[in-house]
């Protein structure tokens, strides 16, 4: 005979999330232990720095709780890339305060934009790259149990980002001259 911890385990995500939402603890437990080990990897993939990952999951589960909470969740989305995308936005917010692109409030208006680019650039620019090129698509896929056109597309999405980037600094340096 199954307990009801058992039955809970089995229901789907969005079942899971209205009973979390109606305050049910146990099937924000669920939730968690069904995802954490995915989101670790991610995180992993991404960071590449045990002390920041974890960070980065605490601040990952506080943002899933407070969006659940607030009814922030679209149900026809799927619910692993969602979470994904929230720990996509908290990894890239980390990793711009370790690279020191993001400062303190009262200092923000005094940074250009071509300080912001120059750091993109040439501080932390190979290691962005690096983290795309240390594993070929299909293995990235593989361990975030993604299909490789979704790795692709971000890929892709990564290097437009990049050339604008660039694009509007050379212009700017010709402007110049």
């Amino acid at each position: 005979m199954e307990t009801s911890f058992e039955k809970l385990g089995k229901a789907t995500d969005a079942i899971l999330i209205r009973m979390f939402q109606r305050g049910s603890n146990r099937a924000f437990y669920i939730i968690v232990n069904r995802h954490k080990t995915n989101l670790a990897k991610y995180a992993h993939l991404l960071l590449h720095n045990t002390e920041l990952e974890k960070d980065v999951m605490q601040q990952v589960w506080k943002e899933v709780i407070e969006k659940l909470q607030h009814k922030k969740y679209n149900e026809t989305g799927n619910f692993k890339e969602w979470m994904q995308g929230i720990l996509h936005k908290c990894s890239s917010a980390a990793m711009n305060r370790e690279s020191g692109l993001v400062h303190e409030a009262e200092h923000a208006e005094e940074i250009t934009e071509q300080q912001t680019v120059d750091k993109l650039f040439f501080n932390k620019g190979p290691r962005i790259m690096r983290l795309f090129y240390r594993r070929y698509f299909k293995e990235i896929a593989k361990a975030m149990h993604i299909s490789a056109l979704t790795v692709t597309s971000w890929y892709s999405h990564a290097v437009k980002q990049l050339r604008k980037h660039s694009h509007k600094k050379t212009e700017r340096r010709n402007a110049r001259c």
